[in-house]
């Protein structure tokens, strides 16, 4: 699902070498609403399977607690 998400992103997004090491990128409103949807679909993907896994849930703990010290 995330690469799927990944890709999409990848698809819509427009690079524009404007030369002189300027560029942009940019997406069209309509396709950022959609990866905006999709995101949310990834996100309760992954609440889903955090829920369901007590030692998803011990490690994510472990990870945050390591990041804080």
């Amino acid at each position: 699902m995330q690469k799927a998400l990944g890709e999409k992103i990848n698809k819509h997004l427009k690079f524009d070498d404007e030369g002189l090491e300027m560029w942009k990128i940019h997406m069209d409103n309509n396709k950022q609403k959609e990866v905006i949807q999709d995101v949310g679909g990834v996100d309760k993907h992954w609440n889903e399977f955090v829920a369901k896994h007590k030692k998803v849930q011990a490690h994510i703990k472990d990870l945050h607690q390591d990041l804080m010290v």
